[in-house]
């Protein structure tokens, strides 16, 4: 039954845009979600806070609520938004030409819609195809439908949930952890949920610092929830959830990242250290071939910019078609997912 509620949270979250950049009617929509007896919900500019009353856990969720899309830009074109937003804050696009191009592709043939401030939808497109100027650092689309929208409009996807097989397929990355984080509320979750904006542009852990940093001097036990991609469809089929000993940026807390190894291990949850298998992928590839990095994530970023004050553990869910409108996990990877976490909070 809590599996099947997931997937309907997520359908449903689904239904709500939430643009990088222009998040607020999906996190209005939560805030009055997560609004159930038993919890304080506080809403700030960048971040929503959901607390049990009463609270005697220190463990803190943590769950990006963005996701990538497109927005009208100050000259009239649809602009790919990461990079929209990333101008906005001032910040230099350090992409490659590669991620220009298959950023671009992503979006071509997808349904779309430009929604206003309250994500009503308003009007309705197809993207027949995309532009780049990588000097200038322009990424923007030709959308069959939409025409003549105000500067400042953002285009979502629309994201039906597919249900096919085992499979479960949309714009998952991360309404899909937000509906896990949905249901362990409903079981009673004791400790913090924050849900922050504009991960996909490399902010959201500095929402989560700010709030962290004005409310506890400290604290190890943060779990971050999110997808992570693979080439293949392996990780879904076999159920694996994903854990770290660290990524890029640091080392992740190995007393929390242990406590959920042994979880996994007493409920026979397969799961994978991404950090062990990159690093044994490494020491197998061709002389001259350049090493796959350990990847960022938001804790990863706490933790380097905090210089530690801050750490936890990252538990992710596998997906494939990563950062499209048709990523795809596995109905048995997201049951594991779910129990993992319950296990452990």
């Amino acid at each position: 039954m809590s599996l099947q509620n997931i997937i309907s949270k997520t359908a449903e979250y689904l239904d709500v845009p939430a643009v990088v950049g222009f998040e607020h009617p999906f996190m209005n929509h939560l805030a009055d979600d997560f609004n159930t007896s038993g919890y304080d919900v506080e809403k700030q500019d960048r971040i929503l806070i959901v607390r049990k009353k009463g609270m005697r856990s220190p463990k803190i969720v943590t769950a990006h609520i963005d996701r990538h899309g497109i927005v009208v830009n100050e000259q009239g074109k649809p602009e790919y938004a990461a990079f929209n937003a990333k101008k906005q804050h001032g910040e230099n696009i350090k992409s490659s030409e590669a991620i220009f191009k298959k950023s671009g592709q992503r979006f071509v043939d997808e349904a779309v819609y430009a929604y206003d401030a309250q994500g009503r939808r308003i009007a309705d497109g197809i993207v027949k195809g995309f532009f780049y100027d990588f000097d200038a650092k322009d990424l923007t689309f030709d959308i069959e439908g939409l025409s003549s929208l105000p500067a400042g409009t953002p285009i979502a996807y629309v994201s039906p949930l597919i249900k096919q097989a085992s499979t479960l397929s949309s714009q998952i990355d991360n309404a899909i952890s937000v509906a896990v984080a949905y249901q362990l509320v409903q079981d009673g979750f004791d400790g913090t949920l924050l849900f922050a904006t504009e991960e996909e542009i490399g902010r959201s852990w500095q929402h989560i610092a700010n709030y962290l940093q004005s409310h506890h001097t400290a604290t190890k036990e943060i779990i971050t929830l999110d997808t992570t991609p693979y080439e293949d469809a392996r990780a879904i089929s076999e159920g694996l959830i994903v854990l770290r000993n660290r990524d890029e940026n640091g080392e992740f807390n190995p007393d929390l990242v242990g406590r959920l190894r042994a979880a996994c291990d007493a409920q026979g949850i397969l799961y994978e250290m991404k950090d062990e298998v990159i690093n044994v992928q490494n020491t197998q590839l061709p002389e001259g071939t350049k090493p796959k990095k350990l990847g960022n994530t938001e804790l990863g970023r706490i933790i380097q910019h905090t210089n530690g004050q801050f750490n936890g553990a990252t538990v992710q869910l596998p997906t494939t078609e990563y950062h499209t409108n048709h990523e795809t996990t596995s109905e048995l990877a997201l049951n594991n997912y779910y129990e993992a976490l319950k296990r452990i909070l």
